[in-house]
């Protein structure tokens, strides 16, 4: 069994707070969501192709889901609600 540290869990519970802050602002199409969801989806290809550079052929998956997000993100509809 592996021990469980505090810093793993109040990390994990910062990410958690911050999704639920960035989930919150793109319900209420907030400009500034929209530009974080675009930056991580970015950073999500960037780092799927290094994984897939090391033979993570699952990160496949990933590039095309993140693909799928700016896809949405710059579709006109979108970048209206969020006043862009």
């Amino acid at each position: 069994m592996s021990e469980v540290s505090y810093e793993n869990i109040q990390f994990k519970e910062i990410v958690g707070i911050a999704f639920l802050v960035v989930a919150y602002g793109l319900w209420r199409g907030k400009r500034w969501a929209w530009t974080v969801t675009l930056i991580l989806s970015v950073i999500g290809i960037i780092l799927a192709i290094a994984s897939l550079a090391v033979g993570n052929m699952g990160a496949i998956v990933s590039i095309i889901i993140h693909g799928v997000v700016i896809y949405y993100l710059y579709r006109p509809n979108v970048k209206a609600f969020f006043g862009k």
